[in-house]
């Protein structure tokens, strides 16, 4: 957990099965509550970490914008 809070996403690389990779960020609430979470997985060998975590964050910041918008806390 301390790994993935520091890093602000979590990874799991075939350590909860053999040949699946997956990434994932918290998707948050304007005051820092966490409302749910965004991931991605699939086999190794098609997923690259850093490309992955990048499109997930950048997915994960549109998200919380319009979040913010509706609630008007933008």
């Amino acid at each position: 957990m301390e790994w993935t809070r520091e890093r602000g996403y979590s990874l799991n690389n075939q350590e909860a099965l053999e040949g699946l990779m997956a990434v994932g960020i918290a998707i948050t609430t304007p005051d820092g509550s966490v409302l749910g979470s965004l991931d991605v997985s699939g086999p190794p060998y098609h997923l690259s970490e850093e490309r992955i975590v990048s499109a997930l964050r950048e997915t994960g910041s549109d998200i919380e914008r319009e979040i913010a918008s509706r609630y008007g806390t933008e």
